[in-house]
């Protein structure tokens, strides 16, 4: 195993192998183990390889050999050797189950999230796949059992909380939102038992709950919550600090799902949060602090005056005490928590339908609220030391009203930071200029206000990525990568004049041919560019001309590179998802648009209409919590009232948000069984499909059982287009769940 030839180390460690079959023990030999771990860390990836695999063999046998051999197999889990990496990920998932040693099970675990981190799929799938059959296993599952592991695992774990949570999503993913719920009342009851424990770490089982309900924070009910106020106090330390973050985030997206019901809690909740307002812990907690106050006032206890009147006493605050204590700590907090109240709580639209809101905020100035804002942050940013607190209260204004930041004030705030001689100032403008500043990137896209911005500034830009200083170089380029990742939009070939989408899928194929790297971003923004482009044209545009796809010609572009072909048919498909409690509007007219150019696409390959289906699959799984929602849904008012602003009763929801989402949810359905059908696939195979992975059924030609795709029926959903009126609402209430049992996916709901 020292011989200097590649080829011979190999051999030997094949060799060492046939002795170990008829005496395993030999791998107890000091020598032997020596010889082995040197061997690990061998030069030759071959080699390694080979060691993994000899101690592979025999080591599940013995569980003293696991234990014996982990740190230096463990090691081996950022081997450069591809190979190597996927032995050991299958090995580690073997090693977890037949050793008894606790510490080394957490171990193991904390090597498996690192490895879901790898720039191989093929590496990641077998690690969230081992983790999944470690914390989630198809039988014998224990709760209790996972829910221990877990908060062993992330009280050890040293890497990065986006690779946890990156892990444990891809964990959830695999259909374990059941066995989550599960977990987590595991680690609630062991909070409930934990009371009386000097000893007891509330802050992993608290991370445990916040990562587990990220994806579905309505797994956290109200009594859930209320459990978990219990640990929401004053912070004396920094982990006591870290609690108080994690269970605020908690809150802020759990309450939105919560019945009014939840009073008790929601009061009690609410007087906490309103004195940590009042005695912030600092300036970084402060953001936390609001969004948590401002969601428990809007979807629980309606609170809006005493919301309100604390933003007026900030303000009064501020007049009182003038420019002249800019810089001062306590005045900056003040200022921000100004700015946050403001992007949370939106009060001049408050103020639109309440009396009382309106009373408060025209107690403060005649003039809209955020003009009034934008003039005292402009002002603070002039007069304060240190622009970080004010660059972040104009930055939540802006997210709040984003064409603020086109005025003419703005432009001149950011020209003197920009002009200033600090680089560090002039860095966090250009930073946020593409992050804080523009808040959600499609509704700025959509309003324009990114091109503007970028537009205006693009000399200050390229001034900062040519200087010296090494943070303003990063944010500039940061800002390039925005204005060229924004791609270039040719919606005038999926227009009906054939002869104009013709010539403009000409020049489009031109640029393809010379810049293809540089067009083949942000597809589905072009194909909002080509819908928004159409509905100039008719109130209703389809995807398809007589079967032929609209943006039929820009995918057949992308047919030379399998790799295009995926990212465009991933990127398109999320034009179904939403978030029901989001802000961004809900069209159904776009879904359909996109879903009728994906029924008549002419598919290469099964894996292109497998990962299609595969995403629409979860769409439509996740589509049962609309059907519940809208089920409970009671729309008051005539049948030919407008639905705009209304409230369907006990679900909570926007009412005709509700309905568009489930119009989306429908087209999905709608779209994949005709995928389904029209290539002959199941389900299960498109669900256990890895897309951008080579397999024998992906890689088959994809062949439409009829002579040309049929365009997608909708008639079975008659308002696919949007619904207007309550009358609409209780039609579509009555198609959705109809369709939804008809699926399946509502099989134990009872008939309406």
């Amino acid at each position: 195993m020292g011989s200097t030839v590649v080829n011979l180390r190999s051999k030997a460690l094949r060799g060492l192998g046939n002795i170990v079959v008829a005496d395993p023990d030999v791998l107890r030999l000091d020598i032997v183990k020596t010889g082995i771990e040197d061997r690990l860390s061998d030069s030759s990836p071959a080699v390694r390889d080979a060691a993994v695999d000899l101690i592979g063999k025999y080591i599940v046998q013995r569980s003293e050999l696991a234990d014996q051999y982990f740190d230096h197999i463990s090691m081996r889990v950022t081997d450069a050797g591809l190979g190597v990496r996927k032995r050991v990920v299958k090995l580690l998932r073997d090693m977890f189950n037949v050793t008894n040693n606790d510490e080394v099970k957490t171990n193991i675990c904390c090597k498996l999230i690192e490895a879901t981190n790898d720039e191989d799929d093929g590496v990641k799938d077998l690690a969230v796949k081992s983790l999944t059959e470690i914390l989630c296993p198809p039988s014998n599952f224990d709760p209790a059992q996972a829910a221990a592991l877990l908060v062993d695992v992330i009280k050890d774990y040293r890497g990065k909380d986006e690779s946890l949570k990156a892990a444990l999503e891809a964990v959830g993913a695999n259909g374990q939102t059941q066995r989550y719920a599960e977990i987590i009342d595991s680690l609630i009851s062991r909070m409930v038992d934990a009371t009386e424990q000097s000893e007891f770490n509330a802050t992993s089982h608290i991370k445990a709950i916040a990562l587990l309900s990220f994806d579905d924070p309505a797994l956290i009910d109200n009594q859930k919550a209320t459990v978990l106020l219990t640990y929401l106090r004053t912070a004396t330390n920094a982990d006591e600090a870290r609690t108080n973050e994690l269970l605020l985030e908690i809150f802020t997206r759990s309450i939105p799902f919560m019945p009014k019901a939840s009073s008790s809690f929601a009061q009690e909740l609410s007087k906490i949060v309103r004195g940590f307002v009042g005695k912030p812990p600092n300036i970084d907690a402060l953001k936390n602090i609001v969004a948590c106050y401002c969601a428990v006032t809007k979807h629980l206890t309606q609170e809006w005056a005493a919301l309100f009147m604390v933003l007026r006493s900030c303000l009064i605050q501020i007049r009182a005490k003038g420019l002249a204590n800019a810089s001062s700590p306590a005045i900056a907090m003040v200022y921000f928590i100004t700015a946050l109240i403001t992007e949370f709580a939106k009060p001049e639209e408050l103020a639109a339908e309440n009396s009382q809101v309106e009373d408060i905020i025209r107690g403060i100035t005649d003039e809209p609220l955020q003009e009034y804002l934008l003039d005292n942050y402009i002002a603070f940013s002039g007069a304060a030391s240190s622009q970080k607190v004010p660059s972040l209260c104009l930055a939540a204004l802006f997210r709040a009203y984003p064409p603020l930041i086109l005025q003419e004030k703005s432009a001149v705030w950011m020209q003197r930071v920009f002009s200033s001689d600090d680089m560090e100032n002039k860095g966090k403008p250009k930073k946020q200029g593409v992050d804080d500043l523009i808040g959600s990137a499609a509704d700025l896209h959509e309003s324009g206000v990114s091109t503007a911005l970028v537009q205006r500034n693009i000399d200050y830009v390229i001034a900062g990525a040519k200087s010296n200083h090494a943070k303003l170089q990063s944010a500039a380029m940061e800002v390039f990568e925005f204005t060229i990742n924004q791609g270039l939009y040719h919606p005038l070939h999926a227009g009906a004049d054939r002869h104009i989408a013709e010539q403009a899928l000409n020049l489009h194929s031109t640029l393809h041919t010379k810049h293809p790297s540089l067009l083949n971003v942000r597809y589905l923004e072009f194909a909002r560019s080509s819908y928004d482009y159409l509905r100039t044209i008719t109130a209703e545009p389809v995807g398809h001309y007589n079967g032929t796809p609209g943006l039929g010609g820009w995918y057949d572009l992308l047919s030379e590179k399998r790799a295009w072909r995926l990212e465009f048919l991933r990127a398109l498909v999320k034009a179904f998802d939403f978030e029901l409690m989001g802000n961004e509007k809900i069209e159904p007219g776009f879904v359909l648009y996109i879903a009728e150019n994906l029924s008549t696409f002419n598919y290469q390959l099964q894996e292109e209409v497998m990962s299609v289906v595969q995403h629409l699959s979860h769409v439509v799984s996740e589509g049962t919590a609309v059907a519940n929602a809208i089920e409970l849904g009671k729309v008051m008012g005539m049948e030919d009232e407008s639905l705009a602003d209304k409230v369907a009763v006990v679900s909570e929801f926007n009412a005709q948000r509700l309905a568009n989402a489930s119009i989306v949810v429908g087209i999905a359905l709608l779209l994949k069984n005709l995928l389904l059908d029209g290539y002959g696939l199941t389900e299960d195979k498109c669900l256990k499909f890895v897309p951008g992975k080579k397999s024998a059924l992906g890689d088959r030609a994809a062949t439409n059982r009829y002579t040309k795709a049929p365009p997608l029926d909708h008639s079975r959903i008659p308002l696919v287009h949007g619904v207007e009126t309550v009358r609409d609402f209780w039609s579509q209430q009555a198609t959705f769940l109809h369709m939804m049992r008809e699926d399946g996916m509502l099989g134990q709901m009872p008939p309406m």
